[in-house]
């Protein structure tokens, strides 16, 4: 049983990496190169770069929340700071972020396929 878990998380890992250096081609546009093709086949693939961009953000959410909450708790001045900025930002409705955080990966990433 130790080697199935261990040959699937290598295998997951490896999915991964080879979708991440997908993601981060270079691409313009008006390149030449599609950006997103239509055809079915490659839906699973479109469906895990999906996947592994939500296992990133949710990382990032966990490492945000630990940071955030350590630094909180342990400083008054940073928690009257922080945990009204965190309870003003949880009442911004999901919608409204897309604009800010999309615009923020293109220019983080620019040109390539991960922006």
């Amino acid at each position: 049983m130790d080697f199935l878990v261990l040959g699937v998380g290598v295998f997951l890992i490896a999915v991964a990496l080879r979708l991440f250096g997908d993601m981060s081609v270079p691409w313009t546009p008006g390149s030449g190169v599609e950006a997103v093709s239509t055809d079915p086949g490659r839906l699973p693939y479109y469906a895990a770069r999906t996947t592994l961009r939500m296992f990133l953000g949710l990382a990032a959410s966990i490492l945000f929340t630990l940071v955030v909450g350590q630094w909180a708790a342990h400083s008054r001045r940073a928690e009257k700071v922080l945990v009204p900025m965190v309870d003003v930002l949880q009442s911004v409705p999901a919608p409204a972020l897309v604009s800010i955080t999309v615009t923020a990966f293109v220019a983080l990433f620019r040109g390539s396929f991960l922006g």
